[in-house]
């Protein structure tokens, strides 16, 4: 059903969407409404599992406090407002139990190791818009709405949501001016703290298309327009099968 609304609105604005409307041969109230919708449409997540193994086992299948990893991550992705989620992996075993126990779960098989960086630029298409992108070995309690947020609001291509480590992560410290990213390094100088990628973020459809096989981080410093957004929550991240009992 559809409900009738007065709006005011600049002159010059409004002449221009009824230009825009006439050249894609519709009306401008429909040509508004497929603006809106753009703008307020759920954005698609992607949970990257391909080779993600810990002694054999894939680590989105291994247990967690009673819960497949897996598990926990799909809960915190619909508690926070997001259904529409992709699974990539190249194991026949996570994609068998999707299939049985996650069914509204889209599924990408990716028959060849193509690295994080490869599965991002291989499914954003199908995708189709700007989406998120987490690892399977990680855990989170960020406020996505919020990231979402910023980064529509700084018009970011890119957006790495980072925290701040005792420890550079081995693929460099990120460098800031203000919220931009302007670059990694890999042997930072001697600082209390160093800003590293928690891998989880949210990519523009025209950067994702842009990216090689291989692992996204060592791309981030030929991508450009990537911001960092700085969370200093809980994240746990799984490496060993230690991290599983802890």
């Amino acid at each position: 059903m559809k409900t009738k609304v007065s709006i005011t609105i600049d002159e010059d604005l409004l002449k221009q969407i009824e230009e825009l409307a006439k050249k894609q041969g519709i009306n401008r109230s429909l040509y508004m409404e497929k603006l809106i919708m753009q703008h307020t449409r759920e954005v698609p997540v992607i949970i990257l599992a391909t080779d993600a193994k810990v002694n054999g086992k894939d680590k989105a299948l291994c247990n967690f406090k009673e819960k497949k990893l897996i598990e926990h991550q799909l809960y915190y992705l619909k508690n926070e407002g997001f259904t529409e989620i992709f699974v990539s992996t190249d194991s026949l075993d996570l994609k068998k139990y999707l299939e049985k126990e996650q069914r509204e779960v889209k599924i990408f098989f990716e028959k060849q190791k193509i690295g994080s960086g490869g599965s991002i630029a291989e499914h954003a298409e199908k995708i189709g818009r700007r989406f998120i992108f987490m690892y399977c070995d990680e855990l989170y309690e960020l406020n996505l709405q919020e990231l979402v947020k910023f980064h529509i609001r700084n018009k970011a291509g890119l957006t790495l949501v980072l925290q701040s480590a005792a420890k550079p992560s081995q693929y460099g410290v990120a460098v800031l001016e203000g919220s931009s990213v302007l670059r990694f390094e890999e042997k930072p100088g001697k600082a209390a703290s160093h800003l590293i990628f928690t891998g989880l973020g949210i990519i523009d459809l025209a950067i994702a298309r842009k990216l090689k096989k291989g692992k996204l981080e060592l791309q981030l410093n030929e991508i450009e327009n990537k911001y960092g957004y700085l969370y200093e929550g809980f994240w746990k991240t799984f490496d060993e099968e230690k991290d599983f009992k802890s």
